[in-house]
């Protein structure tokens, strides 16, 4: 029998496979551990002193003083470092902080950051975090928590997190027990009202940040939550089933800076019962977002009491219309989204001659028509989204106030023709996609655009120089128009700077002109152009094949002899112009020396001429010498006649006649 042995060198199957297994072991252990790439107790802070070791299992960051004892799946370490700042303890299977497990956090005095999500507490040691007095910011989220139990000594938080547990009461105990608190986040709990602290005008304290968003907020307690002067600068009540606002239930929150309101309101309500009432005198508030509440209505004098207001989010509702003079105030508002509506025009009196909008979305509407001056007077506008509307005419652009606008969308309308866009000299961003234009808008000379998206429209020719003069665009999309071919020439026009031209689905005619054209685009580096999936619709015999598959070898050749046949009849008309002019000149001239030679004859030769000839007819009328033929001229009226029938002096007078005659005739 045969035994095959092992080349030299080569590992044991079994103990490679123990390798692979300890490997693939080594890079979890590494990639659970948030970089650290040894589980071994090691110190904390290399000092004199003998400090605490790293838990066991737990990753230690000497640095940061950082200790990480995340995704261990068991209960609190015996021991922590001494000077550790930072405790993670998230996703473990802790249900409880005890006072047996809260007895470990005492080891570290100097303890700022805690954080314990994604387990399962639900009850917390009252003496919990005792003697922590550096201990600012706590995480709690993701457990089952039911309330915070109120200590014997206030809480040091000032940031704490206790979204996703099951809370359904804020007691005013918390703000009372947590005097440095700046900022509570309770979203995704069951707190169904939001309760009065004026009854406690300490209790507030500090607090500057409350947010209360999904947990089925109900009500708000009258006259409202916040003591006159209350720190509070930012409020999110957003995704919440509120039956009503009370009126002026933000009176005495003169430092509010953000009312998040955002689907506030309950599904049932939705229809026009909620309505945007006065919220109290908020001096500093500057961003208010009541987006998807239904509302039907706003009145004209809704933000008058808000001067300071920079943005207004009033987006998926059911406005029919914005009511003039709602804006005028506000004349540091920069910001207004009333996209998803119902709006069917835009007066020019919404806003007042001195806004300062820069952002403006009326997307989604049913809007017909801008009126002159609503768009055009605000100079500082900088991004204006009308897509998805009715609009047909854009003649509300054509005016030089727009300098700034940078990012125009008028995609998904019905605009056929587009106005002179020339004076939007800042111009970055033009879509006009989904619309019913015939040709490629101007755009000349916008030195500033870079993207360009003209796709399904109508559009059958591109004009040769419809891209000259812009410098920067970078994109051009001409997808799923009717563009049967593309002039050779416009390639010339196309800026250095284009990366992406899209031409597909368009009505392309594989002529020579294309094959020329797609020869050139395939040689150049230049336009980051795919002619792969670019197919031909005629003539037949091409139909449905790749551009890049028309031949254009005999192409050129027929552009060549084309252009020879047409430079031949260019000289050889010019030729024969050449010719019948030299014919007309010729002519000219000779019937011009006819007239002179015959307007040269001497005036005295021609009367002695006709002195002669007098003198001859005379002898013949004479009848002292001839009395027979006297009497026969005088009986006939014709003078050649007579002299045709007398004697030899007769016919030498008759030629005489006849040449005086034939002479008189020439000259």
């Amino acid at each position: 029998m045969m035994i095959r042995q092992r080349p030299y060198g080569a590992m044991n199957p079994v103990l490679q496979l123990g390798f692979y297994v300890i490997a693939i072991h080594l890079m979890v252990v590494l990639v659970e551990s948030n970089g650290c790439s040894s589980p071994t107790p090691i110190s904390i802070l290399r000092t004199a002193l003998n400090s605490s070791t790293c838990p066991w299992r737990c990753c230690c960051n000497d640095t940061i003083r950082l200790v990480n004892c995340s995704r261990l799946y068991q209960n609190l370490p015996t021991v922590f470092p001494v000077k550790a700042r930072t405790i993670l303890l998230d996703w473990n299977l802790m249900d409880t902080f005890d006072k047996e497990n809260c007895s470990v956090f005492r080891q570290s005095r100097s303890l700022e950051v805690l954080t314990a999500t994604n387990n399962k507490i639900a009850t917390i040691n009252r003496n919990c975090f005792r003697g922590l007095g550096n201990l600012t910011v706590i995480n709690l989220s993701n457990n089952a928590l039911t309330n915070l139990p109120v200590a014997d000594t206030p809480y040091p938080f000032v940031t704490l997190d206790l979204s996703n547990n099951n809370i359904n009461q804020l007691n005013e105990s918390i703000f009372l027990a947590m005097p440095n608190l700046t900022s509570l986040n309770i979203d995704n709990n069951s707190i169904s009202i939001l309760p009065s602290l004026i009854s406690h005008p300490t209790s507030e304290g500090k607090l500057r940040m409350l947010s209360l968003r999904n947990n089925g907020l109900r009500n708000i307690a009258f006259p409202g939550p916040f003591p006159s002067g209350s720190s509070i600068q930012e409020l999110y009540l957003s995704h919440n089933d509120l039956s009503e606002l009370p009126t002026a239930w933000l009176v005495g929150a003169f430092k509010l800076r953000v009312l998040d309101l955002r689907n506030a309101t309950s599904m049932a309500d939705k229809g026009g019962k909620i309505n945007w009432k006065y919220p109290g005198f908020c001096p500093a508030l500057e961003t208010i977002d009541l987006s998807l509440n239904g509302l039907r209505s706003v009145v004209h004098n809704a933000f008058d009491s808000n001067t300071g207001l920079r943005t207004i989010d009033l987006s998926s509702n059911a406005l029919n219309a914005i009511p003039d003079g709602l804006l005028v105030k506000q004349i540091n508002l920069t910001t207004f989204k009333a996209q998803e509506n119902r709006l069917v025009n835009i007066s020019n009196a919404i806003w007042g001659k001195r806004a300062r909008l820069e952002y403006v979305n009326l997307a989604n509407n049913s809007i017909e028509r801008i009126h002159d001056g609503a768009i055009g007077s605000l100079a500082t506008l900088r991004f204006l989204d009308l897509s998805g509307n009715l609009l047909v005419s854009l003649a509300f652009l054509e005016t030089p106030e727009l300098i700034s606008l940078e990012t125009l969308l008028l995609h998904n309308n019905s605009v056929r023709v587009t106005p002179n866009l020339t004076r939007l000299i800042k111009l970055r961003v033009l879509k006009l996609q989904d619309n019913q234009l015939s040709e490629v808008p101007n755009v000349q000379n916008l030195s500033n655009l870079e993207e360009l998206d003209l796709s399904r429209n109508n559009i059958s020719v591109l004009d040769t120089v419809a891209f000259s003069g812009v410098t920067r665009l970078r994109l051009i999309n001409l997808e799923s128009n009717y563009i049967m071919s593309i002039n050779e020439a416009s390639l010339n026009y196309l800026p250095k700077s284009l990366v992406w031209l899209n031409l597909l689905n368009n009505l392309l005619r594989c002529d020579c002109n294309l094959a020329l054209t797609s020869k050139r685009l395939r040689s150049s580096t230049q336009w980051g152009i795919n002619l792969g999936n670019i197919t031909c619709v005629s003539p037949p015999a091409y139909q449905g094949l790749q551009v890049t598959t028309v031949p254009h070898s005999s192409c050129i050749g027929t552009v060549k002899s084309l252009k020879s046949i047409i430079l031949s009849a260019l000289l050889a008309g010019i030729v024969i112009a050449v010719i019948i002019l030299a014919f007309l000149y010729s002519r000219y001239r000779r019937v011009g020396r006819g007239n002179t030679r015959r307007r040269s004859y001497p005036v005295e030769e021609k009367a002695a001429q006709m002195n002669q000839y007098e003198e001859e007819v005379g002898h013949l009328m004479s009848p002292s010498k001839n009395s027979g033929n006297y009497h026969n001229l005088r009986g006939s009226n014709d003078l050649l006649g007579s002299a045709s029938v007398t004697g030899s002096s007769t016919r030498i007078n008759g030629s005489a006649i006849k040449s005086f005659v034939e002479e008189e005739f020439y000259v």
